[in-house]
């Protein structure tokens, strides 16, 4: 039979809250990033021109691109990781609490 953790399983609760808040929190920011690098790519756009700002504004354009991408694969990490935490949370503390009930002396 396993051993049941005597310790508290809060760290993997803190860890799966963490994880998730993080999984909905940086693809919005990411997002907002994209937003002002859009419209810094717009402003070079408006001033310049095509022909005198290519290369400026298709610098503007990567960094949409980036801060996209980067939103996307954190999200795609931090969901499973959350979850797979809160999961394992849960089961922990459903072992301490099974092995309380067979360790308390039954009452007549």
């Amino acid at each position: 039979m396993q051993e049941v953790p005597q310790k508290p399983t809060t760290q993997w609760h803190i860890i799966g809250i963490l994880s998730l808040v993080a999984s909905v929190l940086v693809p919005i920011l990411s997002m907002l990033k994209a937003m002002f690098a859009r419209n810094n790519a717009y402003d070079t756009l408006g001033q310049d021109g095509l022909s005198s700002g290519v290369g400026e504004l298709g610098g503007h354009i990567g960094e949409v691109l980036v801060a996209t991408a980067v939103g996307g694969i954190v999200s795609l990490i931090c969901l499973p990781v959350g979850i797979y935490c809160l999961v394992k949370h849960s089961r922990l503390r459903k072992q301490q609490r099974e092995a309380q009930l067979t360790q308390s002396p039954s009452v007549p």
